[in-house]
C-alpha cells in the first residue's frame, strides 16, 4: 500500500538569475507548488504560467511558494524569466534529474513531458499531486488553492 503522504525528494536546482535553491530551504515555513511543465516552447506551459502569475498573491496569502521546473536549458529560462518577469522563480531541469525524481510522465508518442503538479507542504511531504494527460491538461488554480486551504487548516505535524 502507498505510503498516504510520502516525504517528498530533496532537490537542489538554480533559479533563473543563478541562485541555488533546495526544496529544504521551505520547510517548517511555507508550502511548495512544483510546477513541472513540458518547456517554454509549450504555449499552453507559457499560459499556465501566466494564469499562476494572476494568482501569485492567493497563492503566497496561503503561505505558499511557486517553484517552475522546465526541462529547458539554463540560458534559455534566464532568457524567459528576463523578458516574461514572472513573480515565481524559474529552474532548469535540462537533465531531468528533479523530474525523474518526482515521475514526470513522458507521452510515449514522442510528444514530450506531460504536466505535473505537485503540492509539497511545510513539513516536507507530498499532499497534492497531479499528472496531465494531455500538454494542455493543467488543474485550473481554484483546485490548488482549495488543497492548500485544506493543508493549512490542519494543525502542524498532521
Amino acid at each position: 500500500m502507498p505510503e498516504t503522504n510520502p516525504t517528498a525528494p530533496e532537490f537542489e536546482l538554480a533559479d533563473a538569475h543563478g541562485y541555488t535553491v533546495s526544496l529544504s530551504t521551505f520547510h517548517d515555513r511555507l508550502n511548495v507548488l512544483l510546477v513541472f511543465n513540458r518547456g517554454l516552447v509549450c504555449p499552453f506551459c507559457r499560459r499556465y504560467l501566466t494564469q499562476l502569475r494572476w494568482d501569485t498573491p492567493a497563492f503566497e496569502s496561503r503561505r505558499t511558494v511557486i517553484l517552475a521546473i522546465t526541462p529547458d536549458r539554463p540560458e534559455q529560462v534566464r532568457s524567459y524569466w528576463e523578458h516574461e518577469d514572472p513573480p515565481f522563480p524559474g529552474f532548469a531541469d535540462s537533465d531531468h534529474r528533479v523530474a525523474l525524481l518526482y515521475g514526470q510522465k513522458v507521452d510515449l508518442f514522442g510528444k514530450g513531458r506531460l504536466p505535473s503538479i505537485v503540492i509539497v507542504d511545510r513539513q516536507g511531504r507530498i499532499r497534492y499531486r497531479y499528472d496531465g494527460s494531455s500538454a494542455p491538461d493543467f488543474p485550473p488554480n481554484e483546485t490548488l488553492l482549495r488543497e492548500l486551504d485544506k493543508i493549512n487548516q490542519e494543525p502542524a505535524g498532521e
